[in-house]
C-alpha cells in the first residue's frame, strides 16, 4: 500500500504484510546485518526460463541427487511414528531418501505417493533429464496431506504436513553452495488459511541449537530489520520478502533455490537466487549466512506444514499439496577453519564438540502470513508491473512482479499501450483494467512525458494520486543519474535503469522515495562495480 505524505513527492509504504522468502538463521550470526537492497530482480520479461541443467552448468555444480519416486502408488502410514513400515509413503522416503538418522521427524501418516493430478501441466522449462539432472520417468507424485484442524508439526491435537531432513551427500561434508529444485502443485480450492511452509535447505546439525526453529536475536538497532523488505520476530526468525509470489492452484508450479555461503565468514557476501519456472524471482548477494567458518550448506530440509503456532493457522478441511522433481545439487565441500578467517580445519572436515555448531535453516517457505507462497486472497497491495514506452508502442522498459509466461506478457504489454495510447492528455492519468488484466480489481496508472509514457499496473487497494507521484520520483530519478533523461538513456544503459527503479521498487512493494537516496544508492553501486578486485586491486611494487 502506498499512502501519499505531501505535495513533495515523498511518499511511504504502510507495514509491509507479507513476503516470501524466509531464512531462519541461529545466534552464530549475530552482528551481521544485511543492509543492501537493490540487488532484488523479478521475473524480467526479456529473460528466457533456463532448465534445471542449465541452472546447474551456470552456478558451476558437481554433483546432482534426484529424490528417487516409486512406480506404484503408495499409501500413508495409520500411524504418527519416526519409524515407519516400509510399505508405507514415509517408510519408502527412511528408506530410499538418504534422511538424517533414518528418522520421520513428524508427518509420517500424512505422506503418500499417488498418480500425478495434473498430468498435463508442466512448469515451463520441464526440468530436463542429463547426467545432471535425472527425473524419475513414473506418473507418481508425493502427496502430502494437512488433516483438518493441523497446524504446526507438534502443535495442537491434530498432526498435519510433515518434516524430515535428507542428505544424500553425506552427515560430514558440508559444502560452499548448493540449489534445492522441486515442482509443487496447490489443488484447485486450496483454502491458504493465514499461511505455511513449503522445503527448503538447511546448514549445520538438524537436532543442535533447535535445528529447524533456530533463530537469531534480533537488537532494535539492528540495520537487517530496518530494511523495508526484512521482518524480524525473535522467536522465528529473519522473513524476506513475504507475500510477493503468487502460486496459481491447480497446476504445477517450479522453484530452484541457489545458495552460496559468505566468504570469509562474518562478510556480507552470501548469494541467494530463487527461479520460478524458470525465471528468476529475486537475486541478493549480501546476505551474512554465517559469522563462523565452522559451517556449511548440509542437505534438504523437507518441511511443509500450516503455521503459525497457533490454532488460527489451522487449516479448515482435510487437504493436500503435491511435489515432484526433487532434486538437490551441491558445489565443490567448503573449506571449514574456526572463527571468522583463518587456517581451515582438519580434513577440511567439522573438528570438536557438535555442540557447539550453530544450525543454520535456510526456507524458502511461502509468507508466513500470506500462506505457502502468495495466495489469492493475499496478492493484493502491489504494484503487478512497471513498463516504459515510446509514442510508438516500442517497450523500453518492462518489469512484472508476479511469474507471468513471456507470451502472455507480450499480450498484456500490447494490450495496455492500446489502452493508454488512444486517451488523450487531457483525461485522467489512471483507469480501470480490462479482463485480461484482472478487471476491476486492477488500475492502470500512467504518465506521458514527451515520447515516453511511464505506466504501473497495480492493485486496486492503492492509492491513485500516490502512484502518480511515485512516478514522478522514478522519473526524476533517473533524470538526476543521467542528466536530462531521454529515450536513447533507456536503450543504452538498460542495467543503469534497472538498478534505479530496483531501489524505487522490490517486489512489487515500495522500498524508497527520497530521491536523494536513490541517487547515492545507484551511484555508489556503480562506484563498487567499477573498483577492481583480486590481483587488479594490489599495487604494483614496479
Amino acid at each position: 500500500m502506498v499512502t501519499l505524505l505531501s505535495r513533495k513527492n515523498h511518499l511511504s509504504s504502510s507495514p509491509l504484510s507479507s513476503f516470501t522468502l524466509v531464512l531462519f538463521l541461529t545466534s552464530c550470526l549475530l552482528g551481521t546485518s544485511y543492509t543492501s537492497h537493490n540487488n532484488n530482480r523479478n521475473l524480467v520479461a526479456a529473460e528466457t526460463p533456463l532448465s534445471h541443467d542449465q541452472l546447474y552448468s551456470q552456478y558451476g555444480f558437481v554433483k546432482n541427487w534426484a529424490a528417487p519416486m516409486p512406480g506404484t502408488p503408495i499409501a500413508a502410514s495409520g500411524v504418527n511414528t519416526t519409524q515407519p513400515g516400509v510399505d508405507t509413503g514415509a517408510g519408502y522416503i527412511l528408506h530410499n531418501w538418504s534422511t538424517n538418522y533414518k528418522t520421520i521427524t513428524v508427518g509420517a501418516n500424512d505422506i503418500s505417493f499417488v498418480a500425478d493430478p495434473y498430468p498435463s501441466t508442466s512448469p515451463s522449462p520441464a526440468p530436463a533429464s542429463s547426467s545432471n539432472s535425472t527425473v524419475n520417468a513414473v506418473s507418481q507424485v508425493m502427496q502430502i496431506n494437512y488433516p483438518k484442524g493441523s497446524y504446526a508439526p507438534k502443535a495442537g491435537p491434530v498432526t498435519g504436513g510433515t518434516s524430515f531432513y535428507a542428505i544424500p551427500f553425506g552427515d560430514d561434508t558440508p559444502f560452499e553452495k548448493m540449489m534445492i529444485s522441486y515442482d509443487v502443485a496447490f489443488p484447485t480450492g486450496f483454502d491458504w488459511v493465514l499461511g505455511g511452509k513449503l522445503p527448503g535447505i538447511y546448514g549445520g546439525h538438524p537436532h543442535e541449537c533447535s535445528g529447524v526453529y533456530a533463530y537469531i536475536p534480533v537488537a532494535d538497532n539492528s540495520n537487517f530489520c530496518k530494511n523495508p523488505n526484512v521482518q524480524c520476530n525473535d522467536q522465528y526468525g529473519k522473513s524476506i520478502g513475504r507475500g510477493l509470489l503468487y502460486f496459481p492452484p491447480g497446476t504445477w508450479t517450479r522453484i530452484d533455490m541457489v545458495m552460496q555461503l559468505n566468504e570469509p565468514a562474518g562478510y556480507n557476501n552470501g548469494i541467494l537466487d530463487v527461479y520460478i519456472n524458470g525465471l528468476k524471482f529475486t537475486s541478493m548477494n549480501t546476505i551474512p549466512y554465517r559469522t563462523t567458518g565452522m559451517v556449511g550448506f548440509q542437505g534438504l530440509m523437507f518441511s511443509t506444514f500450516f503455521g503459525g503456532s497457533t490454532p488460527s493457522y489451522g487449516t479448515p478441511v482435510d487437504t493436500s499439496v503435491f511435489f515432484r522433481n526433487v532434486q538437490l545439487s551441491v558445489g565443490e565441500p567448503a573449506t571449514l577453519y574456526e572463527g571468522n578467517g583463518g587456517t581451515p580445519a582438519a580434513g577440511g572436515k567439522i573438528v570438536g564438540s557438535r555442540a557447539t555448531l550453530e544450525s543454520l535453516v535456510f526456507s524458502v517457505f511461502a509468507i508466513l502470513l500470506g500462506v505457502f507462497f502468495a495466495t489469492e486472497q493475499k496478492k493484493k497491495n502491489m504494484i503487478k508491473s512497471v513498463l516504459i514506452f515510446n509514442n510508438h508502442g516500442n517497450p523500453r522498459l518492462t518489469k512484472f512482479y508476479q511469474p507471468i509466461d513471456i507470451a502472455t506478457q507480450q499480450a498484456l504489454i500490447k494490450e495496455i499501450f492500446q489502452l493508454i495510447s488512444k486517451r488523450p492528455d487531457t483525461v485522467c492519468n489512471f483507469l480501470e483494467g480490462s479482463q485480461m488484466l484482472g478487471g476491476r480489481d486492477t488500475r492502470v496508472i500512467y504518465r506521458h512525458y514527451a515520447t515516453l509514457y511511464f505506466v504501473f499496473v497495480v492493485d486496486e487497494s492503492e492509492s491513485e494520486l500516490g502512484i502518480l507521484d511515485l512516478i514522478q520520483v522514478f522519473v526524476e530519478s533517473l533524470d538526476r543519474c543521467f542528466e536530462n533523461v531521454c529515450e536513447l538513456d533507456l536503450i543504452f544503459h538498460f542495467k543503469e535503469v534497472h538498478d534505479i527503479l530496483a531501489e524505487v521498487i522490490t517486489g512489487g512493494m515500495v522500498l524508497e522515495t527520497d530521491i536523494g537516496d536513490i541517487v547515492a544508492a545507484v551511484q555508489e553501486a556503480g562506484r563498487l562495480a567499477k573498483k577492481p578486485t583480486g590481483l587488479l586491486a594490489q599495487k604494483s611494487p614496479f
